[in-house]
């Protein structure tokens, strides 16, 4: 899977890949002929800025929020929040990593679910890295497929289980 790109305030455009590909912040802007015209602000390799494998980066009030890729040094796995200039305002740290685990936001709250099964509420937001719960879902191996949430159901998925969570979230 490649992450889709994001669209940022100031007709900036966030594109990211794993496996070495980095990412790139580019801005358009209407050119003399009306066609739009990109132009390249940032172009960085894993390990600065917010490179994501396999999950397309949240974007809320102006942040970033992704997990970094494997190839991304000492941040590898870990879950950050990124300023679009490719500054890091805080990740989770080498203590909680999260591997492809996918990710999803509701009521200013990030729930990431590792790819071992572990499901973790972050507050979004904010200059670090609060966790606000973290529990055993289920025995996993490769819990990588995208959550979706309805109402206040959550449902998650690894290679062998299906469930559906109550978190009483509105979307």
């Amino acid at each position: 899977e490649v992450p889709s790109p994001q669209v940022l305030p100031g007709n900036l455009v966030y594109l990211t890949a794993g496996y070495g590909g980095g990412n790139m912040t580019v801005r358009l802007a209407s050119g003399a002929d009306g066609m739009l015209m990109p132009t390249v602000l940032a172009r960085n390799q894993p390990g600065t800025g917010l490179s994501c494998e396999q999950q397309t980066p949240l974007v809320l009030d102006g942040r970033l929020y992704g997990i970094q890729t494997k190839d991304s040094g000492a941040l590898h796995d870990q879950l950050a929040c990124m300023a679009p200039d490719g500054r890091t305002i805080w990740t989770s740290g080498k203590a909680r990593r999260f591997g492809l685990g996918p990710y999803l936001a509701a009521d200013n709250k990030l729930y990431v679910l590792a790819d071992d099964g572990w499901l973790t509420v972050v507050a979004a937001g904010g200059t670090e890295y609060r966790e606000l719960s973290r529990n055993r879902i289920f025995e996993a191996t490769d819990a990588w497929a995208p959550m979706a949430l309805a109402g206040k159901f959550l449902l998650i998925r690894d290679d062998k289980n299906l469930l559906c969570l109550d978190i009483g979230a509105r979307p």
